[in-house]
């Protein structure tokens, strides 16, 4: 599901892709156009609901939220990039920024 108005924190508990328990939740991030997906069993699966809406691959970046500890992890297969991201993290450190900046717009503390 591509979100289109914020949400709180909370409303992750309605996730109908409750992954390890309902305690993480995966997401996908278009940096570019500053969108976030969620909801999904897959990262690959919101990359696939993104691209469908027009984003671009390059700006595409998978990551995990636990909302029990407000922590985001950067890590996703979908961000494996033979010469940019030679592995599953994303391993700069401004790109990591840049998509707690992007959560951060669209998941609010209640």
């Amino acid at each position: 599901m591509i979100l289109s108005k914020p949400i709180g924190k909370m409303d992750f508990q309605n996730c109908t892709h409750k992954n390890f328990g309902g305690f993480m939740v995966k997401l996908v991030v278009d940096l570019q156009r500053e969108v976030l997906a969620y909801d999904a069993e897959w990262h690959a699966d919101l990359e696939a609901e993104l691209l469908a809406d027009n984003s671009e691959q390059k700006s595409l970046w998978g990551f995990n939220y636990y909302p029990d500890d407000d922590k985001l992890e950067y890590n996703s297969l979908i961000n494996i990039r033979p010469m940019e991201n030679k592995s599953t993290d994303i391993l700069d450190s401004k790109i990591c920024a840049q998509v707690e900046r992007v959560f951060r717009i669209w998941v609010r503390d209640e």
